[in-house]
């Protein structure tokens, strides 16, 4: 008589046997055996009773217990992110990796293991979009948001009236979190006029 991933001994009539699985592994079919008679016949004593005769060999009263490999749930799929493996059953000690998509950071553990108690080691982390940070107005100028500061959006800079833009007048937030780009300047626009002529002029040596 062999328990898969178990233990037992040698017993003998009337004995109870009391099976226990290895870790990760978890009963079926009950914990315990008795070897006892499984037939026996009514007979007549002396006195005129009747009692029950066994009848053969004596036997284990059902069927063996069996050890089963403990499984897990499925690890919860992060928003923005994923596991591998993927399968549709995990058992003790299969463990996954999570990671986040493009333009996502990963917070928690990134990876997790199927315990003996039927449990993850770690919640399934989450995934947080890159967030590029606030940005300045240029001076003599604005920039606009589209429309905010995270992984993917854009930001749009203007000048205001008699400046122009030195730079680009567009700049994304990029996948490591970081506009792309310098920030741009608004130059004064000089034009054949004797108040913008000084204004360049005061400019250029730095007085304006």
């Amino acid at each position: 008589m062999n328990v898969t991933h178990g233990v037992e001994g040698n017993w003998s009539y009337g004995s109870v046997v009391t099976y226990t699985c290895n870790t990760g592994y978890q009963l079926t079919n009950g914990s315990s055996l008795e070897c006892s008679f499984v037939h026996s016949s009514t007979v007549s004593t002396a006195g005129g009773n009747f009692m029950n005769e066994p009848i053969g060999e004596p036997a284990w009263n059902g069927s063996h217990p069996v050890c089963e490999i403990v499984a897990c749930p499925l690890p919860t799929v992060p928003n923005n992110g994923s596991y591998e493996p993927t399968k549709a059953r995990f058992t003790y000690l299969d463990m996954v990796n999570f990671t986040c998509e493009i333009g996502f950071d990963l917070f928690g553990s990134n990876t997790s293991t199927c315990n003996a108690t039927g449990q993850w080691s770690n919640h399934s982390p989450t995934c947080v979009i890159k967030d590029c940070g606030n940005l300045t107005d240029p001076v003599n100028g604005t920039v606009s948001l589209d429309p905010s500061t995270k992984f993917g959006n854009h930001a749009h800079y203007y000048c205001n009236e008699g400046y122009e833009l030195n730079g680009t007048d567009v700049r994304e937030c990029n996948a490591s979190g970081n506009w792309t780009f310098k920030s741009p300047v608004c130059d004064v626009i000089c034009e054949l006029n004797e108040f913008i002529i000084i204004s360049c002029l005061n400019c250029f040596f730095n007085v304006c």
